[in-house]
This record gives C-alpha cells, sequence and structure tokens, in this order.
C-alpha cells in the first residue's frame, strides 16, 4: 500500500547511457553516447571514474495529475563501500559536486514536454560502485488538475499528512481520490493521512 502512495510523488528514470572511466567533457550535451551501454539499478562499476547520462522528460501526466507547474527534485544513489564522490549536470552545467548529495530541483515549474539533458561523474573510490538508482521526486501543486479536468486536490506541503491549512473539502476529496485509485486499500491510506 504505501508503495502505491509512494508512486504518486515519484517519476522513473530506470535505465541510465553509462560509460566506464574517465572522460573529458562527458557532461557535454553535444556528446554522443548512443553507443553506451544502458544499465540499471544494482549495475556494478569498476574503482575508475564512470559517467551516466540520459534525457529526463516530464510526462504529459502521472497517474492522472497534470504535472504543469509541478516541482521536480532529481536525487542520484551510488555505492562504494565509503566515500562517493559525485558531480551532477544539468544541461551541461554543474549544479552540484560533493559526497550523499541532497535532491537537486530539476524542474521548478514543470511544463509537460519539458527535456533536461543530466550527466552524473562518479570519481574514483576504493571499491567498487553499485548503482543505487535515481529519483525523481514530485511536488504537485495544490489545485493542480486532474488529466480528466477535475480539479485535485492535495495537501500543498507535498506530504501525504493532513495540513493545517487543509479544508474538511479538501480532505475529503482526497480521500475521494484516493479511494477511486486505491480501492480496498482506502482505509490504510486514511490512516496514514491521520
Amino acid at each position: 500500500m504505501v508503495s502505491r502512495l509512494t508512486e504518486l510523488d515519484q517519476l522513473q528514470a530506470e535505465e541510465w547511457p553509462f560509460h566506464a572511466g574517465d572522460l573529458a567533457h562527458g557532461e557535454s550535451t553535444d556528446l554522443d553516447d548512443s553507443g553506451w551501454p544502458l544499465v540499471k539499478e544494482r549495475s556494478v562499476a569498476g574503482q575508475e571514474a564512470v559517467w551516466f547520462r540520459r534525457w529526463i522528460e516530464v510526462p504529459q501526466s502521472h497517474h492522472g495529475y497534470d504535472l504543469t507547474g509541478a516541482r521536480i527534485w532529481f536525487a542520484f544513489h551510488a555505492d562504494a563501500n565509503g566515500p562517493m564522490p559525485e558531480i551532477i549536470y544539468f544541461s551541461g552545467r554543474r549544479v552540484a559536486l560533493g559526497d550523499d548529495l541532497e535532491p537537486i530541483i530539476l524542474f521548478d515549474r514543470a511544463k509537460p514536454g519539458d527535456m533536461v539533458p543530466v550527466a552524473v561523474k562518479l570519481l574514483h573510490t576504493v571499491d567498487k560502485k553499485t548503482f543505487g538508482g535515481s529519483e525523481l521526486k514530485i511536488r504537485i501543486p495544490s489545485g493542480a488538475r486532474l488529466s480528466s479536468g477535475r480539479r485535485a486536490f492535495l495537501p500543498s506541503s507535498g506530504s501525504r499528512r493532513r495540513t493545517a491549512a487543509g479544508t474538511a473539502w479538501n480532505e475529503a476529496c482526497l480521500q475521494l481520490d484516493l479511494a477511486s485509485r486505491f480501492g480496498s486499500a482506502r482505509r490504510t491510506a486514511l490512516a496514514l493521512m491521520e
């Protein structure tokens, strides 16, 4: 049940083109990575520097919700039994450098069809690297529209918990929306909101 609720605020970016070894300007938007092999979560790489690249596009909708105006954060996960220095680039520009990075805003006010090339360089490590996947967290603005045109009433905090500013009407609409999407799991969803 919790995983089904979590799906409401996450997008998938599962496969990544991958290059083992250092590469000059692997962040360049002009670089042709079409020959790079695709890797998925739990793929293992050596100790040398490696590159991951892919385009991320805002879909027209996500589980029935229009993503226009949504804020979308990007996080990249990898492990190497020790420090994992990484550099993250959006559209060829470095946006983060360090270990154990916080999620970074990829789209501040998303529009369906918006695309950004993302490159991640993992630097040399003392042990083999394991790709832990990437995560795209979404905060759909309150008052967003469902793809059907109905208004969505989501807590503006981005959480599934009740907010102080929430009204009884918004709570009822959210409960009905969750119940229609998750059927018999409705009681669990409502308990999580309290």
